[in-house]
């Protein structure tokens, strides 16, 4: 749910999600005088609601800043920042950490385009970056050489994450020798924060990592936007220096459905997470049967929930992509698949095999994708209500 602020919204709808919602609010992570607060915020704003509901007439009504600022207060608990995109956060995390200090910084774990947006935007500091040795049979960080690379260069930053990632990253171990070398650990999981959130594919800063940082909107099902989460030291010193380099201005609207989708997740998150990995691993197995080339078969094909089809480059991957597109089966040029929303609209294992056939009778066996696409759409529509959400 997005609450559009000055733009009306069906009240009725809305408000027992919102009580849910507050309801669902982790204060566990607090001292006790800061729980205490917190509950006092709670109360409060379950007032401020009440007020506006009795106020506003059946039908519609407009959002005011009273009503978001107040649910954002309960966000500000812990050290969690919200930023307009990963990159904002990404920059916002570097800058006040790094930007006097001449620096490697070691770029996200990806294969050539894979690790492009870990490089351009550190690039705008004039910061040296280093990509990990990747390895395209493990499609993951090569542990070995990027452990020699880690003692040869000495960074002063080590950041994980990619773009295209189906494996887990080597965050333990490489974080012992980032220990040795006095580096920080940083992991930017703006594709993986729902599996993350939900106890899947790995903790990272259980590993070791001192913050985590990422999307909100990809297999985290939330608003548009980034978010970051760090330890006491390196989140207080993004608290004092962060405002008004990078973020100056708060969306109400963005900070109200994130709240929602904070608890959403951890309601239905572990449920939702699992059933993502099964999902794409069951499509991966499926494809592959199915004559797809569908890497990482020595490992399980994926552990994430994203699928990769290897056709050797962009221009037939291209070709492949632009076909699936005629039948309504959207993917990109990777060619990348992924299955959140076909899992948050509640499909299971079953549900991928068909998936798998739609794909095979469009791309292998030459069916018309005009065609294909009547079958889609009748597909789709027998999955019309969004699963792992409050009612």
């Amino acid at each position: 749910m997005t609450l559009y602020s000055g733009l009306p919204f069906k009240a009725e709808d809305n408000w027992k999600m919102l009580e849910r919602a507050l309801s669902c609010m982790d204060i566990t992570c607090v001292s006790a005088g800061e729980s205490k607060k917190i509950r006092k915020k709670k109360r409060n704003v379950r007032i401020a609601l009440r007020r506006i509901k009795d106020q506003i007439p059946s039908g519609y009504t407009s959002i005011f800043s009273i009503y978001a600022q107040q649910i954002v207060n309960l966000s500000a608990s812990a050290y969690l920042k919200l930023y307009y995109s990963h990159i904002h956060g990404q920059l916002s995390f570097i800058t006040p950490l790094l930007l006097q200090t001449p620096i490697n910084l070691y770029g996200g774990g990806a294969a050539t385009s894979n690790c492009n947006h870990f490089l351009w935007a550190p690039s705008f500091l004039n910061l040296r970056v280093v990509g990990f040795p990747f390895s395209t049979e493990k499609m993951n960080i090569d542990e070995d050489k990027a452990s020699d690379l880690i003692v040869r260069t000495k960074p002063k930053v080590i950041i994980f994450g990619a773009s295209r990632i189906l494996f887990p990253h080597p965050v333990q171990r490489l974080t012992r020798l980032a220990e040795d070398i006095g580096a920080c650990v940083w992991f930017d999981a703006s594709h993986v924060m729902g599996l993350i959130a939900g106890g899947q594919f790995q903790s990272p800063l259980q590993e070791g990592a001192s913050a985590l940082f990422g999307s909100t909107h990809k297999s985290f099902f939330g608003p548009q936007g980034g978010i970051i989460l760090a330890d006491k030291e390196h989140g207080e010193i993004i608290k004092q220096r962060i405002f008004p380099a990078y973020v100056d201005n708060a969306h109400w609207n963005r900070i109200a459905a994130l709240t929602l989708a904070l608890a959403e997740m951890r309601e239905f998150g572990k449920a939702y997470a699992e059933q993502t990995v099964k999902n794409a691993q069951a499509l991966a197995k499926t494809l592959a049967e199915s004559n797809f080339p569908v890497v990482g078969s020595n490992f399980g094909f994926t552990k994430s929930h994203q699928i990769f089809l290897d056709y050797g480059g962009y221009k037939k991957g291209r070709e492949v992509a632009e076909k699936l597109e005629k039948a309504n089966i959207i993917v990109d040029c990777g060619v990348r698949l992924g299955v959140c929303e076909l899992t948050r609209r509640g499909m299971e294992e079953k549900e991928m095999q068909k998936v798998a056939e739609l794909m095979e009778r469009t791309v292998n066996a030459g069916e018309e994708p005009k065609e294909v696409k009547h079958e889609v759409a009748k597909f789709v529509g027998e999955f019309p209500k969004i699963q792992y959400c409050f009612e």
